[in-house]
Protein backbone atom coordinates (compact mmCIF):
# COMPACT_ATOMS: atom_id res chain seq x y z
CA UNK A 1 0.00 0.00 0.00
CA UNK A 2 2.65 2.44 1.04
CA UNK A 3 4.82 1.74 -2.37
CA UNK A 4 1.58 2.35 -4.06
CA UNK A 5 1.20 5.70 -2.71
CA UNK A 6 4.83 6.42 -2.98
CA UNK A 7 4.52 5.40 -6.89
CA UNK A 8 1.66 8.02 -6.52
CA UNK A 9 3.15 10.83 -5.30
CA UNK A 10 6.52 10.25 -7.80
CA UNK A 11 4.35 10.69 -10.56
CA UNK A 12 2.37 13.58 -9.36
CA UNK A 13 6.34 15.06 -8.75
CA UNK A 14 7.16 14.06 -12.13
CA UNK A 15 4.25 15.89 -13.90
CA UNK A 16 4.61 18.66 -11.59
CA UNK A 17 8.87 19.18 -12.68
CA UNK A 18 7.37 18.78 -16.76
CA UNK A 19 4.84 21.33 -16.25
CA UNK A 20 7.50 23.59 -14.89
CA UNK A 21 9.40 23.21 -17.95
CA UNK A 22 7.03 24.27 -20.18
CA UNK A 23 6.66 27.74 -21.96
CA UNK A 24 4.49 30.19 -19.58
CA UNK A 25 1.17 31.12 -19.71
CA UNK A 26 1.48 34.15 -22.30
CA UNK A 27 3.47 31.76 -24.56
CA UNK A 28 1.04 29.58 -24.61
CA UNK A 29 -2.03 31.18 -25.32
CA UNK A 30 -0.39 33.72 -28.32
CA UNK A 31 0.78 30.12 -29.26
CA UNK A 32 -2.96 28.75 -29.05
CA UNK A 33 -4.29 31.55 -30.94
CA UNK A 34 -1.59 31.03 -34.23
CA UNK A 35 -2.90 27.61 -33.70
CA UNK A 36 -5.85 28.72 -34.36
CA UNK A 37 -5.08 30.92 -37.35
CA UNK A 38 -2.86 28.56 -39.15
CA UNK A 39 -5.40 26.22 -38.92
CA UNK A 40 -8.36 28.63 -40.50
CA UNK A 41 -5.92 29.94 -43.57
CA UNK A 42 -5.07 26.00 -44.02
CA UNK A 43 -9.07 25.28 -44.32
CA UNK A 44 -9.39 28.25 -46.27
CA UNK A 45 -6.51 28.18 -49.25
CA UNK A 46 -7.75 24.28 -49.58
CA UNK A 47 -11.79 25.70 -50.15
CA UNK A 48 -10.33 28.57 -52.78
CA UNK A 49 -9.57 26.58 -55.12
CA UNK A 50 -13.61 25.14 -55.12
CA UNK A 51 -14.50 28.49 -55.31
CA UNK A 52 -12.20 29.74 -58.19
CA UNK A 53 -12.10 26.23 -60.35
CA UNK A 54 -15.14 27.00 -62.95
CA UNK A 55 -13.50 30.08 -63.86
CA UNK A 56 -10.23 27.93 -64.55
CA UNK A 57 -11.66 24.85 -65.87
CA UNK A 58 -15.00 24.20 -67.68
CA UNK A 59 -14.78 21.18 -68.60
CA UNK A 60 -16.43 19.19 -65.28
CA UNK A 61 -14.21 15.72 -65.70
CA UNK A 62 -11.12 18.09 -65.38
CA UNK A 63 -12.48 20.06 -62.42
CA UNK A 64 -13.35 16.82 -60.70
CA UNK A 65 -9.41 15.78 -61.33
CA UNK A 66 -8.06 19.24 -60.25
CA UNK A 67 -10.07 19.12 -56.79
CA UNK A 68 -9.09 15.12 -56.36
CA UNK A 69 -5.10 15.91 -56.70
CA UNK A 70 -5.71 17.70 -53.56
CA UNK A 71 -6.30 14.35 -51.57
CA UNK A 72 -4.07 11.79 -53.32
CA UNK A 73 -0.86 12.13 -51.17
CA UNK A 74 -2.69 14.03 -47.90
CA UNK A 75 -2.98 10.71 -46.70
CA UNK A 76 0.33 9.54 -47.02
CA UNK A 77 1.79 13.02 -45.99
CA UNK A 78 0.15 12.64 -42.29
CA UNK A 79 2.10 10.10 -42.03
CA UNK A 80 5.48 12.07 -43.23
CA UNK A 81 4.20 14.36 -40.39
CA UNK A 82 4.06 12.79 -37.83
CA UNK A 83 7.90 11.44 -38.21
CA UNK A 84 8.82 15.28 -39.12
CA UNK A 85 7.45 16.43 -36.40
CA UNK A 86 8.84 13.90 -33.56
CA UNK A 87 12.02 15.03 -35.22
CA UNK A 88 12.27 18.62 -36.06
CA UNK A 89 9.04 19.74 -33.55
CA UNK A 90 7.18 22.65 -33.78
CA UNK A 91 10.12 24.37 -36.32
CA UNK A 92 8.86 22.32 -39.01
CA UNK A 93 5.65 24.16 -39.08
CA UNK A 94 6.76 26.82 -40.96
CA UNK A 95 8.19 24.90 -43.49
CA UNK A 96 4.76 23.48 -44.25
CA UNK A 97 3.28 26.77 -44.13
CA UNK A 98 5.31 27.94 -46.53
CA UNK A 99 5.25 25.14 -48.98
CA UNK A 100 1.79 25.18 -49.30
CA UNK A 101 1.57 28.70 -49.72
CA UNK A 102 4.17 28.79 -52.69
CA UNK A 103 1.90 26.09 -54.29
CA UNK A 104 -1.37 27.83 -53.60
CA UNK A 105 0.74 31.27 -55.04
CA UNK A 106 1.37 29.24 -58.43
CA UNK A 107 -2.16 29.04 -59.21
CA UNK A 108 -2.33 32.15 -60.42
CA UNK A 109 0.72 31.54 -62.94
CA UNK A 110 -0.18 28.01 -64.51
CA UNK A 111 -3.93 28.07 -64.39
CA UNK A 112 -4.03 27.48 -67.81
CA UNK A 113 -2.24 24.60 -68.09
CA UNK A 114 -4.16 21.45 -66.61
CA UNK A 115 -1.15 18.82 -65.58
CA UNK A 116 0.68 21.81 -64.01
CA UNK A 117 -2.61 22.64 -61.85
CA UNK A 118 -2.33 19.39 -61.00
CA UNK A 119 0.77 18.99 -60.18
CA UNK A 120 0.20 22.74 -57.76
CA UNK A 121 -2.75 20.86 -55.81
CA UNK A 122 -0.83 17.87 -55.18
CA UNK A 123 2.12 19.69 -53.75
CA UNK A 124 -0.25 22.19 -51.58
CA UNK A 125 -1.09 18.83 -49.75
CA UNK A 126 2.39 17.87 -49.21
CA UNK A 127 2.38 21.11 -47.05
CA UNK A 128 -1.14 20.94 -45.14
CA UNK A 129 -0.51 17.46 -44.79
CA UNK A 130 2.29 17.91 -42.74
CA UNK A 131 0.74 20.25 -41.06
CA UNK A 132 -1.69 18.76 -38.52
CA UNK A 133 0.50 15.99 -37.16
CA UNK A 134 2.86 19.16 -36.30
CA UNK A 135 -0.32 20.65 -34.04
CA UNK A 136 -0.63 17.77 -32.34
CA UNK A 137 3.35 17.89 -31.67
CA UNK A 138 3.15 21.11 -30.64
CA UNK A 139 0.35 20.24 -27.99
CA UNK A 140 2.10 17.40 -26.46
CA UNK A 141 5.42 19.57 -25.60
CA UNK A 142 4.15 22.93 -25.22
CA UNK A 143 1.05 22.54 -22.98
CA UNK A 144 0.63 20.51 -20.23
CA UNK A 145 -2.17 17.36 -20.22
CA UNK A 146 -5.11 19.54 -18.57
CA UNK A 147 -4.52 22.20 -21.66
CA UNK A 148 -3.83 19.81 -24.74
CA UNK A 149 -7.60 18.67 -25.71
CA UNK A 150 -8.20 22.80 -25.67
CA UNK A 151 -5.51 23.38 -28.39
CA UNK A 152 -6.88 19.98 -30.35
CA UNK A 153 -10.44 21.78 -30.14
CA UNK A 154 -9.08 25.36 -31.75
CA UNK A 155 -7.27 23.46 -34.15
CA UNK A 156 -10.53 21.47 -35.28
CA UNK A 157 -12.54 24.65 -34.99
CA UNK A 158 -10.36 26.57 -37.68
CA UNK A 159 -10.98 24.11 -40.10
CA UNK A 160 -15.00 24.91 -40.00
CA UNK A 161 -14.04 29.11 -39.20
CA UNK A 162 -11.36 28.44 -42.52
CA UNK A 163 -14.54 26.75 -44.87
CA UNK A 164 -17.19 29.27 -43.76
CA UNK A 165 -14.50 32.22 -43.97
CA UNK A 166 -13.64 31.02 -47.32
CA UNK A 167 -17.26 30.64 -48.20
CA UNK A 168 -18.31 34.32 -47.39
CA UNK A 169 -15.12 36.33 -48.30
CA UNK A 170 -13.94 34.39 -51.54
CA UNK A 171 -16.79 34.49 -53.75
CA UNK A 172 -17.02 38.91 -53.07
CA UNK A 173 -12.92 38.54 -53.60
CA UNK A 174 -13.90 37.34 -56.68
CA UNK A 175 -16.67 39.32 -58.06
CA UNK A 176 -14.48 42.50 -57.45
CA UNK A 177 -11.23 41.42 -58.61
CA UNK A 178 -11.13 38.35 -59.75
CA UNK A 179 -10.39 34.87 -58.85
CA UNK A 180 -6.28 35.23 -59.03
CA UNK A 181 -6.78 38.03 -56.18
CA UNK A 182 -7.98 34.87 -53.74
CA UNK A 183 -4.92 33.24 -53.85
CA UNK A 184 -2.82 36.74 -53.55
CA UNK A 185 -4.98 37.58 -50.56
CA UNK A 186 -4.95 34.38 -48.81
CA UNK A 187 -1.40 33.46 -49.70
CA UNK A 188 -0.53 37.05 -48.04
CA UNK A 189 -2.19 35.77 -44.91
CA UNK A 190 -0.24 33.08 -44.69
CA UNK A 191 3.41 34.87 -44.97
CA UNK A 192 1.87 37.78 -42.25
CA UNK A 193 0.84 34.69 -40.25
CA UNK A 194 4.52 32.79 -40.58
CA UNK A 195 6.21 36.35 -39.66
CA UNK A 196 3.94 36.30 -36.34
CA UNK A 197 4.84 32.96 -35.42
CA UNK A 198 8.94 33.37 -35.82
CA UNK A 199 8.29 36.41 -33.77
CA UNK A 200 5.93 35.46 -31.27
CA UNK A 201 5.46 31.60 -31.31
CA UNK A 202 8.26 29.91 -32.30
Amino acid sequence: MASKETGKDSDKVEARDAASELPRGNRRYATAFLCLCVSTICYAERTNMGIALPALVIDKKEQGEVLSAFFYSYMCTQILGGYLAARSGAKIVLLTVVVWTLFDLSTVVVAKCLTCLLFTRAGMDVGEGILFPCMHQIASTWYPVQERSRLVTLVASGSDLGTISALIISPAIMAASGWQRIFVVFGASSFVWVVAYVFRGS
